[in-house]
């Protein structure tokens, strides 16, 4: 096939591909599929960010507006127990799946900050990246690490990450690392993008890398976006409008062998805490869709964020989801036999609500790349509901010391 070099309308080159690729009918049977031809499309992190200034000390931390500090997390959803019992994730091994980098100073004033010495390192794929290679993804990378420093403070971290301008290859060959090294009992992954873009061929090659994950007891979390039930509407000016204004779920969040992790809103404090499904209009920040009353939208739009979820095209209901949801679902969307219904995604949830006035988030720090020095910030996203499941889940396998927990699903 020919592949040429292409500028894209916001400025960026990519590779394309102008025809599907030959393979040789000798190897057709060996070859699952042809991906790293194009870098059109990349994926994104389901995170947000509101920027408030303040010093560096632990104190302003606490003083952030709007949000949860790790002791009231831990609280909330009851990592006190585990911790009273001296299990805070030592001897467990939890990767990061990254398309970005993060500043090393950053990760050591935030541990300062909470009294806990994290064990972090760079697992580098495909040479790795930089934070000055990874945009907004600095924001990312950075608060994957902090939420699991501050809520498995002696897990270790493997922090697996490529350079984002690899588009498919970084995926797929970060996902396989961590298969293929075996070394950590929870993956978590905060990236992603809805279904249809990811591609049958790469979401393929995934489910299988998955489910060597499942079989070797790695118990792996997903991110189910924040884009609600359009998990496509982000990714507007890439897809038909027909796509981008239709019911969509995220990949890699609908892959059967994964837990997705949804989003909610604390509404009432407590342990456990009263919540709700996070659907969130802060100002600025939503994404700002390009409705203009069409496709019935309102024409006036001030942008939301809401935690991603829905049914997915592409995966039949999985055995262990379809006693839950007891009947009430088709399998007309992926095409599933009579009397199975499709994958519903997601398949847990916790706090995603980014902190402003009268509801509170997450709050991190950072000075480096994206974080443009300013410090603390309060953050949302389903990006940060995934690393807090993935903490839990390293206090639940140190419990279980002698066997890996895996695939989580079956069990809740």
């Amino acid at each position: 096939t020919t592949i040429d070099r292409v500028r894209l309308a916001d400025g960026r080159t990519a590779l394309l591909n102008r025809r599907p690729p030959k393979v040789p009918a000798g190897l057709r049977r060996w070859v699952s599929a042809v991906i790293g031809l194009s870098t059109v499309h990349l994926p994104g992190s389901d995170l947000v960010a509101r920027r408030v200034p303040g010093p560096r000390a632990c104190p302003a931390a606490r003083r952030t507006p709007n949000v949860y500090t790790a002791a009231w997390l831990a609280h909330a959803y009851r990592f006190n127990p585990l911790y009273r019992q001296h299990d805070f994730g030592q001897h467990v091994t939890v990767a990061l799946f990254e398309l970005a980098d993060y500043a090393n100073r950053d990760i050591r004033a935030y541990s300062r900050c909470y009294r806990v010495h994290p064990s972090v390192r760079r697992v580098r794929v495909d040479g790795g990246t930089s934070v000055a290679a990874s945009g907004d993804g600095t924001l990312e990378a950075t608060a994957d690490i902090e939420v699991l420093a501050a809520m498995a403070p002696r897990a270790r971290v493997l922090v697996y990450q490529a350079p984002l301008s690899g588009g498919d290859q970084s995926i797929v060959d970060t996902y396989g690392a961590i298969a293929q090294q075996d070394r950590a009992q929870v993956v978590s992954s905060s990236w992603g993008g809805c279904e249809p873009l990811a591609g049958a061929d790469v979401i393929r090659i995934e489910a299988q890398i998955f489910q060597e994950m499942a079989l070797q007891g790695q118990s792996v979390m997903a991110a189910a976006g924040d884009s609600g039930s359009e998990g496509c509407l982000p990714d507007v000016k890439e897809v038909s409008a027909r796509v981008a204004y239709s019911l969509q779920v995220g990949n890699p969040a609908s892959q059967p062998f994964v837990t997705a992790v949804g989003g909610t809103s604390i509404t009432r404090y407590g342990s456990p805490p009263v919540q709700s499904a996070w659907n969130q209009t802060p100002a600025g920040l939503g994404f700002p869709a390009p409705f203009n009353g069409k496709h019935g939208r309102p024409g006036k739009y001030p942008g939301n964020l809401a935690g991603g979820g829905g049914v997915s095209r592409m995966w039949w209901m999985p055995s262990w989801q379809a006693g839950a949801v007891r009947g009430h679902a088709s399998g007309a969307r992926c095409g599933a036999p009579q009397g199975t219904g499709c994958r519903e995604v997601p398949d847990v949830s916790a706090l995603a609500a980014i902190g402003t006035r009268g509801t509170r988030g997450y709050v991190i720090y950072g000075t480096a790349g994206a974080f443009k020095g300013k410090g603390w910030l309060t953050v949302g996203g389903t990006s940060l509901a995934t690393p807090l499941w993935a903490a839990l889940t390293a206090l639940a396998d140190q419990q279980a010391a002698g066997h890996r927990l895996g695939l989580l699903s079956p069990s809740l």
